[in-house]
């Protein structure tokens, strides 16, 4: 993030050695899938087809605050969700 960025040269790293690179995802790669291809799936991970999936996908540390996805979770609960976070980090 940018704010990374700046924490790392107020630490001391030269700005010409600090790039941002942004997240970004393939998304026109998911956006026509057909019907078939995601049941196949949704069977081998044994995914219920008639539960929306709520991903995150990424570090899982501090600064994610990914306390709000799991209060969320715990809110939604009786709806019809699958929350799933998915990553490496310090906080997992």
């Amino acid at each position: 993030s940018r704010s990374m960025m700046n924490k790392a040269i107020e630490k001391g790293v030269a700005a010409e050695n600090v790039i941002f690179f942004p997240n970004w995802s393939e998304i026109a790669r998911f956006q026509h899938v057909a019907d078939a291809d995601v049941d196949a799936l949704r069977n081998q991970l044994g995914l219920p087809d008639n539960k929306k999936i709520i991903l995150y996908s990424g570090n899982i540390g501090e600064k994610q605050g990914l306390e709000n996805v799991i209060e969320a979770a715990e809110r939604l609960r009786d709806e019809p969700l699958i929350f799933a976070i998915v990553g490496q980090g310090g906080g997992k």
